[in-house]
């Protein structure tokens, strides 16, 4: 692996990961195995730029005892302070000077890549936290230079976020010296009405923890698919999902009413002249099957009342909705790539020579004048795995009042021993909320993560925890969930705001490596217990949360202490994947 690196030291994990899967998938090997699909795979022009930077950096700018301050910070007041403090400091003219120089062979637009020493690897992905910066790099030299060396400084003051920090405590990394190094690379897609995005990007898993599925192995992988920069495929939004081996068995099933609420909407792009990434609805790029983004078109069906079919030709019925389905560039090869397979090779032959299962990120661009779509690799990496656990039967004598819920939709295996809390916040409420109130809400739920650390608790709540908008979901960050051992994410027949599967985003990542069990409940279905009489009969929440300015969410949030009101008895749950089974019940 012959590898340039800029200022020397270290390169991290993520640039490792990265040069280790080229060399392989560019081996003679491989191409006698695979000619097809090797003269389909791309990599973009890639630059490392390791830890003697980062060092130099730090050292130059005497922020030593900075970074010492933020070591177990997880505030977000402090870090604000801290990254505005960091973004101050200067550069050498040396490494100035080399940036300039290679900038001067880089016409395109950067995507600027954490990769510290710790991250990337086997059961420490560090997945999603530390920044990825995308430049635009247009201009003169002088603007671009100062693009780029912006773009590091965010990188590296990201090494001391809430998020980061809060997950090398919880995995005893803190005491480790982190150290940050950058994967400068290409950003594949193209330019179009003044933003620039590939046609398609996404995120790959050779191992399918959660299947949706008795059709579904966890063998054969999973596929986050999306239109535009593959951002929104990591974060809590909508993409397509699928299996390599059976690309169009879909989690949501075939009701069109279903495949319509879940398919993406939303994409991101970076936009050339404010350069930054702007999320906005896909119409925007997409007007119609021939006033659209180049090739975009073979990624739609169309919506005729309940009918979903996918068009033959770009002359669009304008009364038809479209939907981002990517049926037909998975149904069949296209731009001679069939997405489905080359995916699945590459797992395969990935898997196979990194001796573990991987997590990669790909990008889509399609070369007109050869009508070819290629697949660019962009990263890869250890997939976190959870430990392979037999599937438990469900107990046939359970009394129903014991019963605190259950489920039969998207259910994993697993099994929880003596559960000490339930945290619920109950969700016809929280529709009812005060928009501007619900952050606080998150806190909230902070504290009494942090306070309950130690104990086994479930926590219970309305559509998707974490989620960025809070009309879909309790705003928390990771670290205010992460001492739960179970998440649950409650859709009501009633709310706008469903729990969209979270397979394969960076969030599900961080519930599997820190061995918390997710499952969406759906309470209004047919045959499903949901037992609110008893989680409401029974708060605790101001024993817990004492200040006195807070007493008025005891009517929100509903704190179980499962032994205090059983006379000393737990909860239990059984979930049981094979059969989309799971109960939570008191262990009498």
């Amino acid at each position: 692996m012959n590898i340039d690196i800029i200022g020397g030291g270290e390169i991290g994990g993520k640039s490792k990961g990265f040069f280790k899967a080229k060399d392989i998938l560019c081996s003679d090997e491989f191409k006698k195995k695979y000619p097809n699909e090797a003269g389909l795979l791309r990599y973009p022009a890639s630059f490392c730029i390791g830890t003697g930077v980062y060092k130099n950096f730090i050292e130059r700018n005497k922020f030593n005892k900075l970074l010492e301050s933020q070591k177990a910070s997880v505030e977000d007041y402090s870090y604000e302070k801290f990254k505005k403090r960091l973004m101050q400091g200067t550069f050498s003219r040396e490494f100035v000077d080399e940036i300039t120089v290679l900038l001067a062979r880089l016409p395109y637009p950067l995507a600027v890549r954490s990769s510290s020493v710790l991250e990337d690897r086997p059961g420490t992905s560090f997945a999603g936290k530390y920044d990825t910066v995308f430049v635009s790099n247009r201009g003169e030299i002088d603007d671009r230079l100062a693009q780029v060396l912006t773009a590091i400084k965010e990188v590296y003051a990201s090494t001391y976020n809430p998020s980061a920090v809060e997950y090398r405590l919880k995995h005893y990394l803190v005491v480790k010296e982190e150290e940050m190094a950058i994967l400068l690379q290409e950003a594949v897609g193209r330019e179009f009405d003044g933003y620039f995005f590939p046609l398609m990007a996404g995120v790959g898993f050779s191992k399918n923890d959660y299947c949706w599925s008795k059709e579904i192995v966890k063998e054969e992988g999973l596929v986050r698919l999306v239109f535009g920069l593959g951002t929104r495929a990591v974060g809590r939004g909508y993409a397509r999902l699928f299996s390599p081996k059976k690309p169009l068995i879909r989690p949501e099933g075939n009701s069109v009413r279903e495949i319509n609420k879940f398919s993406q909407a939303t994409m991101d792009a970076l936009n050339l002249e404010f350069n930054e990434i702007h999320s906005f609805h896909f119409s925007k790029v997409v007007r119609n099957g021939i006033d659209c983004y180049p090739r975009s078109e073979r990624l739609f069906s169309l919506l005729d009342g309940a009918h979903l079919y996918n068009p033959v030709t770009n002359m669009w019925q304008e009364d038809h909705k479209p939907i981002l389905t990517f049926d037909p560039v998975l149904m069949k090869s296209w731009c001679g790539l069939h997405l489905p397979t080359v995916i699945d090779i590459v797992f395969k032959v990935l898997e196979e020579k990194f001796g573990y299962p991987v997590d990669i990120e790909f990008a889509i661009r399609v070369d007109d004048d050869k009508n070819e779509a290629h697949f660019y690799l962009l990263q890869a990496r250890p997939l976190s795995q959870r430990e392979i656990l037999a599937p438990k039967p469900i107990p046939p004598n359970i009394l129903q009042d014991d019963k605190l819920f259950t489920a039969e939709k998207s259910v994993p295996t697993g099994m929880i021993e003596k559960i000490d809390f339930i945290v619920y916040v109950d969700s016809f409420a929280y529709d009812k909320w005060p928009i501007n109130d619900r952050y606080q809400v998150a806190r909230i739920i902070g504290r009494i993560n942090h306070l309950l650390e130690g104990k086994r608790f479930i926590l219970m709540g309305p559509g998707r925890w974490g989620s960025q908008k809070v009309e879909l979901g309790i705003p928390t960050r990771y670290s205010e969930i992460s001492n739960c051992s179970m998440l649950v994410e409650i859709a009501r027949s009633t709310e706008d705001y469903v729990p969209e599967v979270s397979f394969g985003t960076h969030f599900f990542q961080d519930l599997i490596e820190d061995h918390i069990v997710y499952m969406p409940l759906y309470p209004d279905e047919p045959n499903v217990v949901f037992n609110e009489k008893f989680l409401k009969a029974n708060n605790c929440f101001e024993d817990l949360i004492t200040d006195k300015h807070y007493s008025l969410y005891k009517d929100l949030i509903y704190v179980v202490d499962i032994p205090k009101v059983t006379n000393g008895h737990y909860a239990r749950a059984i979930l049981n994947g094979e059969i989309e089974k799971a109960v939570v019940y008191l262990n009498r």
